[in-house]
């Protein structure tokens, strides 16, 4: 989970530190047009991991790693390059084709892994667990390429937005043309149809065949991030839910790898039965000053679409990171699940959620790179909990349902039957 700032807002944050803050600058400067911009910029680092990283540690250790893993697996350092890809994506904004491909052990032909919501992949027809035997610029200049071969003979193509390119899948051919894209976060299902959300805000929603064997009054909606319009495609999904006159929700967070607080607490404003005010509180951070900061849902419509007795399942996997177990923390505490009502994907043995209970912070330099630091602990609003490093477990009462760690279509369309049945079964 992210909590995104810019280095303009550090004045405001170290008022209470004033004399280290002029300090720091006059040190800055004299560092900047004497030992030129790296190492004013290396100070700059110090300082910010010195005065915002969530744990003390030695300076020795840290100042070096521009350009390497900082820190922790978390933190990290960006180029102008990669902070404007990074500040585009948090935005749900994206440039390419929308998938990616893996080689499935055994085999030596390329599938596609996953595709993007609203991307020109998923507009063109490709879908997780397709085989891809080939490409090429247009459908005469296809050529087989074996899976081993595949990522070169792709990148070797220099495709750019508005190349088109042919893929011979198992499917059939399938174009897909290179762009800019909105990516959608949230899709919806029930007994006769889905929903996803397309155009170029992916806002609209687009009525799809792809239905589920769900009973008449259930429905089914998957959030794949916290990013981009997830907030407002999560209300629409809402609304359809509302107008079809669904009762139960099974909330899908597999995969959910997290994403911003802003949209996390937006989020959230739909989901907490038992919450009390306009704006109850969704999760708590914690500082190594001692300082908490609370951060609220946008206001408390859980009652503006359940009904007493409706009942929510969550769907989680060992990806289930950050927001998204907040969102599960925030549920339980305010009643609208029990741990039973959590149901974790077992691979290879392993039934948990991630176990991210940390937050990091953005912080942009002079020049347009950034660094992002872990910056706090988070907690669960009511009961207080953290679980980094641990996760939600069967242990706590959450189920495990067997899973496949292979996505190919029909398994990842089997995992969910399964995960739906057992659902039906502890009704």
């Amino acid at each position: 989970m992210e909590k995104s700032t810019v280095s303009k807002r550090v004045l405001t944050v170290l008022v209470a530190v004033l004399l280290f803050v002029v300090a720091f600058f006059a040190g800055f400067a004299v560092c900047y047009f004497r030992g030129g911009a790296d190492d004013a910029k290396a100070l700059w680092i110090k300082n910010m991991i010195d005065t915002y990283y969530y744990e003390d540690i030695d300076p020795d250790d840290v100042y070096s790693l521009i350009g390497e893993e900082l820190l922790d697996p978390y933190s990290d350092y960006y180029d102008e390059t990669a902070y404007a890809e990074l500040s585009n994506g948090r935005k749900g904004n994206k440039s390419g084709f929308g998938f990616s491909y893996y080689i499935p052990e055994g085999e030596d032909v390329a599938r596609v892994y996953a595709v993007s919501g609203n991307s020109p992949a998923e507009r063109a027809g490709l879908r997780a667990g397709m085989r891809i035997f080939g490409a090429g610029r247009s459908e005469d200049e296809i050529v087989s390429v074996s899976g081993s071969e595949f990522s070169a003979y792709f990148d070797s193509l220099g495709l750019e937005d508005g190349d088109t390119v042919f893929f011979e899948t198992d499917a059939g051919i399938v174009s897909v043309t290179r762009g800019a894209y909105k990516e959608n976060c949230v899709f919806y299902r029930d007994a006769d149809c889905g929903y996803r959300f397309v155009g170029e805000d992916a806002l609209d929603a687009e009525r799809t065949a792809e239905a589920l064997a769900l009973p008449d009054d259930t429905a089914y909606i998957r959030i794949t991030s916290f990013s981009g319009n997830v907030a407002q495609q999560f209300a629409a999904a809402l609304e359809i839910f509302k107008d079809a006159g669904k009762k139960h929700l099974i909330l899908d967070l597999r995969g959910n790898g997290g994403g911003l607080l802003s949209d996390l607490q937006k989020v959230a404003s739909y989901l907490l039965k038992d919450a009390e005010g306009d704006r109850p509180l969704v999760v708590r951070a914690k500082y190594k000053n001692g300082k908490t900061e609370t951060y609220r849902a946008a206001k408390n419509e859980y009652r503006s679409y359940f009904a007493e007795d409706s009942r929510v399942r969550v769907l989680a996997d060992s990806n289930t990171a950050s927001a998204s177990e907040c969102l599960i923390g925030a549920m339980l505490d305010y009643g609208t699940i029990g741990y039973g009502d959590i149901l974790l994907s077992e691979i290879d043995g392993v039934a948990k959620t991630y176990g991210k209970g940390i937050m990091q912070s953005t912080f942009q330099y002079i020049d347009g790179s950034a660094i992002k630091l872990t910056t706090a602990t988070v907690h669960w609003p009511v009961s207080d909990n953290n679980i980094h490093g641990r996760g939600v477990l069967p242990q706590d009462g959450a189920i495990a349902v067997a899973a496949t760690a292979q996505p190919d279509t029909e398994e990842i369309e089997s995992d969910l039957l399964r995960m739906v049945g057992v659902i039906a079964a502890n009704s």
